[in-house]
């Protein structure tokens, strides 16, 4: 008997049990709206676990699946890592699961070694950024250390983005790396989409934010940090001001970074910053252009958002942020870090109302065609069941 057919008697033995871990449970509501659900369709019993945090819960009920909580954090700490990795091992031993799929890169480490020490089945270790591209020194060093690790744990990886694979082949991983379709987590509802934007009424939510209904708005949705492009948006928008170009920034996020709104503020521009948001469709209407000058990404859900609002987009050529948007076609790109030519791009648009129709409606064909959500859990599912579709394919 191969080593694959014990491995598939071993999943048959646990039945069709499937785990779901990040390390957050903001991330498993970010990343897989209604996938869990699809896997529950599918036929499998399916448990999602995160930190304890507030979002747990709310993604278990919005999904109809089972919970627990590890508790995990992002930054490094031996003591509360060490027992999330004795918490880990005493869930899944409990359970059994036949699968698990990791994603965010404490969950995939400490969820990997427990899932590879309690001998779980299939292991999916989901990439879906690269934490120590953002990092230099020994930093680096580890967090390319715990990749790595993360990566030896699990019987399949799968990059959320060509580039993503890149990145990993460029750091020295061999290990055969999967892309389901032509990327992304979870690819975009369009029709859902299309509704919430369809029942937003434009002008008075505007209104509400103070932002005149002629106003041309650029956009931004994530955290203000510097590795999403803060001084670089700032500027952008204070290189317009300096142009006599009229603009008004909508910010959709936490401002992480310290100072993020005084610098945002400091351009000159009149800005609008919202915090954190449950649900960033009902915004994208209010938006001329979306902007996501960021340094580095998985694959962008932000982008297929826009895309589907039919909002154009400009986004920079770092990874994952490069797939997201074939440049002059169906978005805009520039490179990380160069605020006059992302103010060029912006300008460009301010002036073309053709050209971000254009941009717009190849965004919208482009989501609707290749990047629907039952394509990517279709070719999951085909991962966890053994026989991966066509439509996963192994990168060079």
């Amino acid at each position: 008997m191969s080593f694959s057919d014990r491995r598939a008697g071993r999943v048959e033995r646990r039945g069709r049990r499937l785990v779901y871990g990040t390390t957050s449970g903001l991330s498993l509501w970010a990343f897989y709206p209604g996938q869990l659900k699809g896997m529950r369709e599918r036929g499998w019993n399916v448990m999602a676990v995160s930190d304890d945090d507030e979002y747990l819960e709310a993604v278990a009920a919005r999904e109809g699946v089972g919970h627990g909580s590890v508790g995990m954090s992002r930054e490094i700490s031996l003591l509360r890592d060490l027992t999330a990795l004795g918490q880990w091992v005493v869930r899944l031993g409990r359970w059994r699961p036949a699968v698990i799929n990791l994603g965010t890169p404490k969950a995939g480490l400490l969820g990997g070694l427990a899932a590879k020490t309690t001998r779980v089945p299939r292991r999916i270790y989901v990439v879906h950024g690269l934490r120590f591209e953002g990092a230099v020194g020994r930093q680096r060093r580890l967090l390319l250390a715990m990749e790595k690790l993360a990566i030896a744990c699990a019987t399949h990886v799968v990059v959320v983005s060509p580039s993503v694979g890149r990145g990993l082949r460029g750091a020295g991983v061999k290990r055969p790396l999967y892309l389901i379709g032509e990327g992304s987590c979870n690819g975009m509802d369009s029709e859902s989409a299309r509704a919430i934007c369809d029942a937003v009424d434009v002008g008075a939510s505007r209104a509400a934010f103070g932002i005149q209904r002629d106003a041309f708005v650029v956009g931004f949705v994530g955290r203000l940090t510097h590795d999403k492009g803060l001084d670089q948006l700032a500027g952008a928008l204070k290189t317009l001001e300096g142009r006599d170009v009229r603009v008004q920034l909508l910010a959709i996020g936490d401002a992480e970074a310290e100072g993020a709104e005084e610098i945002l503020r400091a351009s000159g521009v009149s800005a609008t910053l919202t915090g954190w948001v449950d649900e960033p469709m009902t915004y994208m209407p209010l938006m001329d252009v979306l902007v996501l000058p960021t340094k580095r990404e998985g694959y962008p859900l932000v982008v297929l958002e826009a895309n589907a609002a039919g909002v154009p987009v400009i986004t920079t050529r770092a990874t994952g942020a490069v797939d997201a948007v074939e440049d002059t076609v169906d978005g805009l790109l520039v490179d990380y870090g160069d605020a006059d030519a992302l103010a060029d791009r912006i300008e460009q648009l301010v002036n073309s109302h053709a050209l971000r129709q254009r941009l717009a409606t190849a965004g919208m064909h482009r989501v609707r065609s290749r990047f629907r959500s039952d394509r990517i859990w279709d070719g999951l599912d085909s991962i966890y069941r053994g026989r991966p579709s066509t439509d996963v394919r192994c990168l060079p």
